[in-house]
C-alpha cells in the first residue's frame, strides 16, 4: 500500500498537520499519488484486456456466439478455469446475459469458489428468475456455506418454477432430492 503523506523522515516536529508541510514535502505528497494513480491505470488496463479480449470494438453476433461455445466446451472438457475466464469476458461485454453468468458460476463452483459462485448464481437469478436450474446451483452454494434456510428457500422457488411448461422432468428430481437431504 502506498503512503501517500510525506514519510516520518521529511516531517519536522509539530509537520504532520499538511497545512504546514514544507514545498518538498508537498512535491513528494503528489509524487505518490501520482505513482498510485498510475498503478491503478495499469490495473484497469490489465483487467479491461483480460476481461474484453475484443478490445474497444463490441463483438458481433457472432463472435458473442462463438466464445459462448467456446466457454462450454471448456465446461464439457473440465476445464474450468478456462471457462471462468471466457465466461468473465463474456459478462464484460453482456451483462445482461443470464446464461453467462451461470456458466461462470458453474465453473466457479467446481473450482470450489463457493461465494464467487453463489453470487455469479445470484446474478443470473437476478437477470432470469424464471431458470429453476439456477435456483438449484445457488441453493448448493447457499447449502455450503451454510445458509440452510436460504438455500431451501431457492430449492422452494426452483420447484415453482418447474411448474411451468416444458421444464425438464430431472431437473424439478433434483431439486426434490435437495430438499430431501435437509
Amino acid at each position: 500500500m502506498i503512503d501517500h503523506a510525506p514519510n516520518a523522515s521529511t516531517r519536522g516536529p509539530g509537520t504532520s498537520d499538511p497545512r504546514n508541510w514544507s514545498q518538498a514535502q508537498w512535491d513528494m505528497a503528489a509524487a505518490a499519488l501520482n505513482e498510485a494513480v498510475q498503478e491503478q491505470a495499469a490495473q484497469t488496463r490489465a483487467l479491461t484486456a483480460a476481461f474484453a479480449p475484443w478490445g474497444a470494438e463490441q463483438p458481433s453476433a457472432a463472435d458473442i456466439r462463438a466464445a459462448y461455445e467456446k466457454a462450454r466446451q471448456a465446461l464439457i472438457e473440465e476445464r474450468y478455469a478456462d471457462a471462468v475466464s471466457d465466461f468473465a469476458a463474456l459478462c464484460a461485454v453482456r451483462p445482461d446475459q443470464s446464461p453467462f453468468a451461470f456458466g461462470m458460476g458453474l465453473g466457479l463452483q467446481m473450482l470450489g469458489h463457493t461465494r464467487a459462485a453463489r453470487d455469479a448464481y445470484a446474478a443470473a437469478y437476478l437477470l432470469d428468475p424464471r431458470d429453476p436450474a439456477c435456483l438449484l446451483r445457488l441453493g448448493e452454494c447457499l447449502l455450503a456455506l451454510h445458509e440452510v434456510d436460504q438455500a431451501r428457500q431457492a430449492w422452494h422457488a426452483g420447484l415453482k418454477q418447474c411448474q411451468r411448461p416444458g421444464t425438464d422432468p430431472l431437473l424439478q428430481g433434483l431439486l426434490h432430492a435437495a430438499l430431501d437431504r435437509l
